[in-house]
């Protein structure tokens, strides 16, 4: 898992910087391309996902898919957060179905990869360092800004950062992955289409969750 971490910082950095210099050639076919590549980049992260259920026993509890306690104090900075931003945006925009996917995908790819896989990680692998939960969200924000150096200015930086530690706090406060998922996909989609799509994050996350419970139960059962 390590290594994941590492190539998607990596994977990301590099898609970024490409992105940039592709924009500046203003060549269409180009930059069509790399949007395909970067969907893949996206869809490898819910990949990695299905490979540590399927094949490695693992479970999407360490993904952040919860329900309990973190979840309603995730849920509540959702509804607080939507509250907020429908004073700024209208209920629903003219909907490009493809573009909201994209952003969906992505944002929440990066949500799992970066919040949930590598703060997990950094803490198992730093487990006797009495500070090893602020070491993970640190450690994270870094390589996630880093990710975004070639597409930001320093000052976009600084915002990017400082919004994935608390990003990154809320995660370990809740061990739910919603309100980040949700947090990063309105700061695209709210300007775009509203802020009713939000609600369509928060219903994707319950329908996985729910499903995950299920699917946890009948490999129980299965076992037993």
């Amino acid at each position: 898992m390590p290594a994941v971490c590492l190539a998607f910082s990596i994977g990301g950095f590099i898609l970024n910087l490409v992105h940039v210099a592709i924009l500046k050639s203003n060549d269409l076919t180009e930059l069509y391309i790399v949007q395909i590549i970067g969907n893949l980049y996206a869809l490898s992260a819910f990949a990695v996902i299905i490979v540590d259920i399927s094949v490695w026993k693992g479970s999407l509890t360490k993904w952040g898919f919860v329900f309990g306690k973190g979840f309603m104090i995730s849920l509540s900075l959702v509804i607080l957060a939507t509250v907020l931003v429908a004073h700024q945006t209208s209920i629903l925009t003219t909907v490009n179905h493809a573009l909201l996917v994209q952003i969906i995908l992505r944002r929440a790819s990066e949500e799992l990869i970066f919040r949930a896989l590598m703060i997990t990680e950094i803490r198992r692998l730093f487990h006797s360092v009495v500070w090893n939960r602020h070491l993970a969200v640190i450690a994270s924000s870094l390589l996630f800004t880093i990710m975004h150096v070639p597409t930001k200015s320093a000052v976009e930086l600084i915002f990017v950062f400082t919004t994935s530690l608390l990003l990154g706090y809320i995660y370990l406060l809740t061990g739910s992955i919603l309100f980040p998922i949700y947090a990063h996909c309105m700061g695209d989609i709210a300007q775009r289409f509203g802020w009713l799509i939000g609600v369509l994050v928060i219903v994707i996350y319950i329908l996985i969750t729910l499903v995950s419970k299920l699917f946890n139960k009948f490999r129980s059962d299965q076992l037993s």
